[in-house]
């Protein structure tokens, strides 16, 4: 709803009790997708970590595990083919066997094995 700070206020003003129940049913949806985002994060990150630890044949508990942001001269990102020319920032996920340089990076759906990893790579560097 697009409404100016007078109309707001005029609003509260005539019934005070409406405007407060919006405003609990609005905060009750924000805490509500708040839970929703820390349960996906919760399952999402310890799946693509299981997959890492397979295509590096380590167990979980041998990655060390790394978030950037990473730029891509289109929109197609790390994908490649057809894509928007513009500058796009895509989250680089990097997995890391703590027992050698190894690593995997694994952006947009696509995972890439270097054998030197780096904290902070570009994606297109081996």
């Amino acid at each position: 709803m697009d409404e100016s700070i007078e109309e707001l206020i005029a609003r509260i003003e005539k019934d005070p009790v409406v405007f407060a129940g919006e405003h609990m049913a609005v905060q009750g949806l924000v805490m509500q997708l708040q839970k929703d985002n820390e349960k996906l994060k919760a399952s999402t990150i310890p799946s693509i970590t299981t997959v890492a630890s397979k295509l590096l044949q380590i167990s979980v508990d041998e990655i060390e595990f790394f978030a950037w942001p990473g730029t891509f001269s289109s929109t197609a990102g790390p994908s490649g083919g057809c894509g928007g020319q513009t500058i796009s920032t895509y989250t680089i996920l990097g997995f890391k066997n703590v027992y050698n340089d190894e690593g995997i990076l694994f952006c947009c759906g696509n995972w890439k094995k270097v054998k030197r990893f780096k904290p902070f790579m570009q994606w297109g560097k081996r």
